[in-house]
């Protein structure tokens, strides 16, 4: 949940150009901004273990941004149509 949370902020500020557009820049910035929190889990839910690579990491991320994208949006998140321009006068 909080990997797709983070896309989801990502996405946003790249949409309002306060973050890269490339998908390079948006996964660099979900991954500087999750990765402490993915070691962490890793080294609470695994006790011992390494830390998991940049790439596993990156993997993971690409794979919940995939998902997300993969699913329709439910009728409340997509915008409604324009309405048709009145007639002249």
């Amino acid at each position: 949940t909080k990997i797709a949370k983070q896309a989801l902020v990502t996405e946003s500020l790249a949409a309002a150009g306060a973050a890269g557009t490339t998908g390079e820049q948006k996964l660099a910035l979900v991954l500087s901004n999750i990765g402490p929190e993915i070691d962490t889990w890793v080294a609470n839910s695994f006790p011992g273990a390494t830390q998991v690579s940049s790439a596993a990491k990156a993997g993971l991320v690409n794979a919940v941004v995939s998902i997300m994208n993969d699913l329709s949006k439910p009728a409340s998140l997509v915008a409604p149509a324009a309405a048709p321009a009145a007639p002249a006068a």
